[in-house]
């Protein structure tokens, strides 16, 4: 494409080159209208002189290109005939095999499957038209149990001659299908050998020889339907290509047999304007088509005006006149990406691919089986959350937009577009199913596409729930003795109860303490199984959370002066307003921080101190627990919130504990829409960093466990 840039011309320079012509005239004017009308007709001179030779060179230039065409379809063509001819050769001289020996139908078959790489299937169909054997690429498959001599192409093989099929898609791939007869050395027909053909040799042949002759080749059945392009994804889209002339032209029944070739320019998918050339097929009356885009194509030709245009001053002039529509009949379209398109059919988890309209591009058997779909109803379907109205769409379209799904949740997020979901279906059966979305880059870095990998997980949860039920039931089927016992050996230490000896008393004050433990193991199991249930049940209401904590120092410092600990607590200087909470809940979490740090104090230093500190920052309330204790080691750390986990220093300093109240102090926390965070060095000490929000929105709608 060529660019003029508009310039004034000197018209005292010019009228002195026309002085020298005209006899008698020193001083010519010209005027600027009559200059442009004498460069209009020059102009017009010049044109007609110059199209005598220029339309001449076009059509050579056009009469070219449709034969370098014409000879890459052509050599197309003889790649899809040798392809059909070698199979149907093969086919037969298979059929002569076993024709000769039946008995060894299954070894034949087997040994071909192997060494062909386009059969996709194979199978012998006896005298009567039932199947004898069957083979694909997996192995022997089972039988159909009908008589399929009443089908066409089986009745055309019983002639005597060979049948080849229309195309049909499976799993989004396109077959055709070829039967050719099964005859004696007599020629007596005894069965039909029937073979699904894949494409796939065809693919790389139209790839070799787009890439060699630098255009795009594909093949496309008598139906209009492309079955053999450079790019399988294309493919796979079973694009109808009959609303475009020159394809009309070429394939289907009824066509001119005279017919050698159809050319024309015309837009492919993509908007790009494009110079095609088809020849004919005429053994299916299917077509061979070559494409180039039209501005690459016609450079040479383009070349050819541009020097026309600069050899003539008047051309310019036109040219720079009508520039700007010059520049709008040029336009540059930027070709659609291509899809990577590398779907697993046997993967154990369900696999969706699509792009950013939310039009599927591939599906696996998997992702059909759990979302009760069919590929061929959904592949290439733009969806929207209105689709889930549809019954058979609304697990797809709960997966595919996850915030309309029912009990949808993300379980975590590694940026603002990979996350992992959890969320129930119930068509066509009821499901929990964790979903992982991932980008997918294409070759400028950009993401081009998405994946939706679909993980079955109700038998998980079916194994959870299970677990947490039990624990529940355990824990109150024991609460009730442990209650029983507790009050019984508090009356036998009472004063109502006989005096006792000092051996007696301290037998009954052990068990007494063991069952307190066990009482508290229980609540805290109760606990547990509560908040899992989501019903662990908050109260939320106005408090001071500075009175709070000093509420829960005074009742813990007589445990700390008994355990020689320092229990300090400071104050913020300003008065914070009060903070929307669960006292009970808060009270218990708090507590345990401030409990463990008093119980993992070390027994050996004269200065163990616990230090609480309550801080007002711009959105938060901060609650810090310090101690100079026996600390965490570091490899703990990442499990310190889980259920039943305890540190080996934890264990060897105390045998009491579960194991599960940071478990419940993270999951209370994280209901109040806050955070705690953990800072440790073993034999050094602990800080604990609780963060409570002071906006009430933040405070999650509904309970969620926590899990580390």
């Amino acid at each position: 494409m060529s660019i003029f840039t508009k310039k004034k011309i000197n018209l005292p320079l010019v009228s002195a080159l026309f002085a020298r012509f005209l006899p008698g005239k020193r001083d010519v004017v010209i005027s600027s209208s009559f200059f442009t009308v004498f460069l209009f007709f020059l102009g017009i001179i010049l044109v007609l002189a110059n199209i005598l030779w220029l339309l001449p060179a076009l059509e050579a230039i056009q009469g070219t290109i449709t034969q370098n065409h014409f000879t890459v379809a052509s050599r197309a063509r003889e790649s899809v005939d040798q392809f059909f001819n070698f199979n149907v050769v093969y086919l037969r001289t298979l059929a002569s095999d076993i024709g000769s020996n039946p008995l060894t139908v299954r070894q034949e078959l087997e040994i071909s499957m192997r060494d062909n790489v386009a059969f996709q299937r194979l199978t012998f169909l006896n005298q009567e038209g039932f199947e004898v054997s069957r083979i694909d690429r997996f192995g022997f498959e089972a039988l159909e149990s009908a008589s399929r001599k009443a089908e066409e192409a089986v009745i055309v093989a019983f002639s005597g001659e060979s049948f080849i099929g229309p195309v049909f898609f499976e799993k989004g791939e396109p077959l055709t299908t070829i039967y050719v007869p099964i005859m004696t050395e007599r020629r007596e027909v005894i069965g039909v050998l029937e073979s699904q053909l894949r494409f796939r040799t065809v693919w790389n042949a139209m790839e070799t020889i787009s890439r060699e002759s630098g255009s795009r080749v594909f093949l496309v059945d008598n139906e209009g339907t492309r079955v053999a392009d450079p790019d399988p994804s294309v493919v796979l889209q079973r694009e109808n290509l009959m609303v475009r002339d020159v394809v009309r032209t070429i394939v289907g029944p009824g066509k001119d047999v005279a017919l050698s070739l159809a050319q024309g320019v015309y837009e492919d998918e993509n908007g790009t304007s494009v110079f095609g050339v088809g020849v004919p097929y005429k053994k299916l009356g299917w077509g061979v088509f070559v494409e180039t885009p039209a501005d690459a194509l016609f450079s040479a030709r383009n070349k050819i005006i541009f020097l026309f245009i600069l050899g003539t001053f008047i051309l310019l002039v036109i040219v720079l006149w009508s520039s700007s529509r010059v520049t709008n009949l040029v336009n540059s379209l930027d070709e659609k990406r291509r899809q990577t398109n590398a779907i697993i059919s046997h993967l154990t988890d369900g696999l969706i691919q699509y792009d950013k309209d939310f039009a599927v591009i591939l599906i696996n058997d998997t992702a059909e089986r759990l979302l009760g779909v069919r590929s061929d109803d959904i592949l290439g379907r733009i969806f929207s959350p209105k689709d889930s109205k549809k019954k058979e769409w609304s697990s797809l379209v709960g997966v595919l937009f996850p915030v309309i799904a029912e009990d949808a949740h993300i379980v975590s997020s590694g940026d603002k577009e990979t996350k992992i979901t959890e969320l129930k279906i119930e068509y066509p059966v009821a499901r929990d199913l964790q979903v992982v979305t991932v980008p997918v880059t294409d070759e400028e870095g950009g993401t081009g596409s998405y994946l939706k990998v679909i993980r079955d997980i109700s038998y998980e949860k079916v194994i959870a729930r299970a677990k947490t039920e039990f624990l529940s039931l355990a824990a109150h089927q024991l609460r009730t003795p442990l209650s029983a016992i507790k009050w019984t050996l508090d009356f036998l230490l009472g004063k109502d109860a006989e005096p006792l000896t000092e051996e007696q008393r301290k037998f009954l004050e052990g068990a007494f303490a063991s069952n307190d433990r066990m009482i508290k193991l229980i609540d805290a199991l109760l606990n547990v199984s509560r908040i899992e249930e989501g019903r662990f049940g908050y109260e939320f209401e106005p408090g001071d959370i500075v009175s709070l904590v000093e509420n829960i120092i005074s009742g813990l410092m007589p445990i700390s002066n008994k355990a020689g600990v320092a229990l300090k607590f400071t104050k913020p200087e300003l008065v914070i307003p009060p903070l929307m909470f669960d006292k009970e809940r808060m009270r218990f979490a708090i507590g345990n921080l401030i409990d463990n740090a008093v119980r993992y104090s070390r027994k050996d230093a004269s200065d163990s101190f616990v230090t609480v500190a309550v801080r007002d920052t711009e959105d938060f309330v901060e609650v810090e627990v310090s101690d100079n204790g026996i600390g965490i080691p570091q490899e703990h750390v990442p499990h310190l919130f889980e259920k039943f986990s305890r540190a080996v220093n934890a264990q060897k300093a105390t045998s009491e504990g579960s194991g599960l109240g940071l478990f419940i102090v993270k999951n209370i926390i994280v209901r109040h829409g806050g955070d705690i965070r953990v800072e440790s060095q073993e034999n050094r000490g602990t800080h604990f960093i609780v963060t409570i929000p002071k906006d009430p929105t933040k405070i999650p709608p509904a309970e969620k466990t926590f899990e580390e």
